[in-house]
C-alpha cells in the first residue's frame, strides 16, 4: 500500500464541534471540497460513548476516504481498525508509540506532544505525525502551559527526522501564522475552530496550498 501523502492540514473534528454544528457533515463537504492540497482529518470524541464513536468514525471514513483524506481515531485503536480507519493518534496519557506500532503494523500513527523532547522521540520511536504545541495562545491549550511560540518550531525543525511530519497546533487561524509556521521548517498546521467557523473552508484552502 503507498502511504498517504504528509499532509499541510491536519483537521481535528471533537465531540463539541459535533454537538454544536448539527449539519456537521454538510460543513465537511465544504471543507473537502476547499482543499488544494493534503490534508488528514482526526476524530477527537473524548466525551462520546463506544457507540455514537463507531457512528461518527462510519460516517468520516465514508465521507472522507473517496476524497483520498486519511481518517485517524483519538486514542482508540481499536474503533479505528473496526471501522476501516487509516490509523489512530495517540496523546501523551495514551499507549507509547512503540507499542502501539508495535501492535498497528504499517498503519498510520500521529502523536501530540507539548515540548521538544517529547516530540522529537514519538517521531524516533514510529510516529508518522507529530503534533506540537500550543505554537499560539489559545484557551483550549492554556493547560499545557504557556505558548511555545514560532522559534520552538524553529528549533525542533533543525534536526528533525524526514520519516515524520512536524505539526504546529494552537491559536493558529491566519494565512500570516500559517505562512511563520511554515517558514520555521513545519510541514503544516492542525486546527480545529479556524475550520470549522463560518470562514473554515477559506482557512483550509490556504492551510493545504
Amino acid at each position: 500500500m503507498v502511504p498517504p501523502a504528509l499532509p499541510r492540514l491536519y483537521a481535528i473534528l471533537d465531540d463539541e464541534t459535533i454537538a454544536r454544528l448539527p449539519d456537521w457533515q454538510n460543513r465537511l463537504h465544504g471543507v473537502l471540497a476547499a482543499r488544494r492540497g493534503s490534508m488528514w482529518l482526526q476524530l477527537r470524541c473524548k466525551h462520546a460513548g463506544d457507540a455514537a464513536l463507531r457512528r461518527y468514525a462510519t460516517a468520516l471514513v465514508a465521507l472522507c476516504e473517496p476524497h483520498g483524506v486519511p481518517v485517524l481515531i483519538n486514542d482508540r485503536l481499536d474503533i479505528a481498525w473496526e471501522v476501516g480507519a487509516a490509523g489512530v493518534h495517540l496523546t501523551e496519557t495514551s499507549i507509547e508509540v512503540r507499542d502501539a506500532r508495535r501492535i498497528a503494523g504499517e498503519m498510520i500513527i500521529a502523536a501530540s506532544r507539548h515540548n521538544a523532547v517529547a516530540a522529537r522521540q514519538a517521531a524516533h520511536d514510529g510516529a508518522s505525525l507529530v503534533v506540537l504545541g500550543p505554537i499560539y495562545d489559545t484557551a483550549s491549550k492554556r493547560s499545557f502551559g504557556p505558548p511555545l511560540g514560532v522559534d520552538a518550531i524553529a528549533a525542533v525543525a533543525a534536526t528533525w527526522p524526514a520519516s515524520a511530519a512536524l505539526i504546529a497546533i494552537g491559536g493558529i487561524c491566519t494565512e500570516r501564522q500559517i505562512a511563520a509556521i511554515r517558514n520555521a521548517g513545519a510541514h503544516g498546521v492542525a486546527a480545529i475552530s479556524a475550520i470549522w467557523s463560518n470562514d473554515g473552508e477559506a482557512f483550509v484552502s490556504a492551510a493545504t496550498a
